[in-house]
């Protein structure tokens, strides 16, 4: 193997920073050196990390570069996307690694900003709404290792060459996008609840993960699909045999075993199905750091909840009460008055120039959520409820809340961002997921809004730019 001279004290201590992915603190070095499986008990998940990420070259594919002689500024600049290498993504860390990258913890955990442990970058960069970045003070030369990172979603390349003194842009999407299977990199666990009036259980195709990713209790997959209520043959959002999900529901350790549940539509509460355990569970999981993605009627988690500062954040509303009994708008406001939301304007915008800024059109609008306590929401979009007063003209469309709710931020460590809306529409699917059709327009804010889960839970914690 080839070595590399080592870095000087003077120069790691010149150079490296401690740095967050999506606020995420990034490790250093290859993932192939020690890297998550996603698989409970796997060698590497106790593995520590270097004791010295400053010391000589790194066996396992670290990286000491020369100390450059030239006191120009050398970058790489590019733009990052999501595992498809289509759908350009903000928020996502791009760094130059000093040494080996350090394993994931298995299972959540209190991480409000993806912190994976202390290690050291020589140079960060965190993409913009358009998923471009920028890194400067790059070491030059060949074979320097690049990663991208969101959170748990993590993928090292090797660039052959990095001209010293000039910016080097990256054009290849297949070298700034994040990792399609385990193989390439690191990924979250993330638990699909399938139903049979939406079908969120296509986005992780759609985005880019890799089929053979995607699979039921007992194999060795990062996404474990479980079989919600009136998902049946004629609504195949899922592989065979999943699970029933009612199984999942009142364990908070099967719940904890994932970073990120995605809770699609079941036609209903189905209240049979959620006991007073399940609530209890679901709880537990949010806020300990736990993250939550549902579509309509999975509001009923937060509704519902055990926790009386959640459940007291907002009410559903039935059939014949207001705002229900108005013909909703179709057109959702996104609200840009806060920063994320401005950012998911902003990026739409980029995707669709033409379009409406600040618009996103939705297939159903429910009525069926109510907001009681703005203050813990952060509120992403409105339509017009089409109620008679007293109903407000605007209902809200799509929320998020960080738990646990009524604790200071820096105490806060989960997420569960809600939409009382259908954005994909709801044909019966003859195959999965080879019959999962490519995003919509409309469909977008659904990747904008996963990928949300795994960056920091409040604004303005992301790195600094060198």
């Amino acid at each position: 193997m080839k070595t590399a001279p080592s870095l000087s004290a003077a120069f790691v201590s010149c150079l490296a920073l401690q740095v967050t992915a999506g606020c995420a603190k990034v490790g250093a070095g290859d993932t192939s050196a020690a890297r998550d499986s996603g698989r409970p008990g796997d060698a590497n998940d106790s593995a520590p990390p270097p004791a010295d990420a400053t010391g000589p070259a790194f066996d396992q594919g670290g990286f000491a570069p020369d100390v450059p002689t030239t006191p120009c500024d050398t970058s790489i600049s590019g733009t990052t996307f999501a595992p498809n290498g289509k759908l350009p993504l903000n928020k996502v860390t791009v760094f130059v690694p000093a040494g080996p990258l350090p394993p994931f913890r298995q299972g959540i955990s209190c991480d409000r900003c993806g912190t994976i442990g202390n290690s050291l970058a020589l140079t960060n960069a965190v993409s913009d709404v358009k998923g471009h970045f920028k890194l400067n003070k790059v070491p030059p030369g060949k074979d320097i290792p690049l990663v991208v990172q969101v959170g748990k979603w993590r993928r090292k390349v090797t660039l052959p060459n990095v001209v010293a003194c000039q910016d080097n842009p990256i054009t290849d999407p297949e070298l700034t996008r994040l990792p399609r299977n385990r193989q390439e990199g690191d990924m979250p666990r993330i638990a699909v609840a399938t139903g049979g009036c939406d079908r969120l259980g296509c986005l992780l195709p759609q985005v880019g993960v890799d089929p053979n990713e995607l699979g039921i209790v007992g194999q060795d997959k990062a996404i474990t699909y479980y079989r919600g209520l009136e998902a049946g043959l004629e609504y195949n959002f899922g592989p065979a045999n999943m699970t029933l999900a009612s199984a999942m529901w009142p364990s908070e350790a099967t719940m904890s075993q994932y970073d990120v549940l995605l809770l699609t539509c079941e036609c209903g509460v189905y209240v049979q199905d959620k006991p007073a355990a399940a609530y209890d569970a679901m709880t537990s999981y949010l806020n300990k750091g736990g993250r939550i993605f549902g579509s309509h009627y999975s509001y009923a988690w937060t509704t519902r909840s055990s926790d009386p500062n959640m459940a007291g954040t907002m009410r559903e509303v039935h059939k014949g009460d207001p705002p229900s009994i108005g013909r909703p708008s179709l057109l959702m406001d996104i609200n840009t008055g806060f920063t994320k939301g401005k950012d998911l304007a902003d990026w739409l915008q980029n995707l669709h120039p033409a379009a409406p800024y600040g618009k996103v059109t939705a297939v159903q609008v429910e009525n069926n959520l109510e907001i009681l306590m703005p203050a813990p929401i952060e509120l992403w979009a409105t339509s017009d409820s089409g109620a008679p007063p007293p109903a407000p003209a605007k209902s809200p469309r799509i929320l998020s809340i960080n738990t646990p709710v009524g604790m200071p931020v820096e105490k806060q460590c989960g997420r569960a961002t809600q939409l009382d809306v259908h954005v994909y529409d709801n044909p019966g699917l003859p195959m999965f997921p080879g019959a999962c059709p490519s995003l919509k327009d409309s469909e977008e804010v659904l990747a904008f809004l996963f990928f949300d889960l795994f960056a920091c839970l409040v604004d303005g914690q992301i790195p600094v730019v060198p």
